[in-house]
């Protein structure tokens, strides 16, 4: 599968592969700036790829059309911590947990 070619970057092929689908998201965000599914997707693409910082900014492209997304609040957080900004982690981490209590 694609996700365990991501996550054994062992060979050229694997690195061609993770540079075009890099390609193809950045090819569709451009033509679709709003899209949530293409800006998650892509955020945790980055992820993966331990770009933290084009997912931090990817993660909040998409927060701010779902507000109240726990999942992608709580993937913010671990960018931001990751990069050292802990006292924004913390921020997004509170506000994740809090829509975590709701019932």
């Amino acid at each position: 599968s694609i996700r365990w070619l991501l996550q054994t970057k062992n060979t050229t092929i694997e690195v061609v592969i993770e540079k075009e689908i890099e390609k193809v998201y950045k090819h569709l965000l451009k033509s679709n700036p709003k899209d949530s599914d293409i800006l998650y997707n892509f955020a945790f693409f980055s992820q993966l790829q331990k770009k933290y910082s084009r997912s931090e900014k990817l993660y909040k492209k998409f927060i701010r059309f779902h507000p109240n997304d726990a999942e992608a609040l709580d993937n913010l957080s671990l960018m931001l911590s990751l990069q050292r900004k802990n006292h924004q982690a913390r921020k997004y981490k509170k506000r994740a947990n809090a829509l975590k209590e709701k019932p």
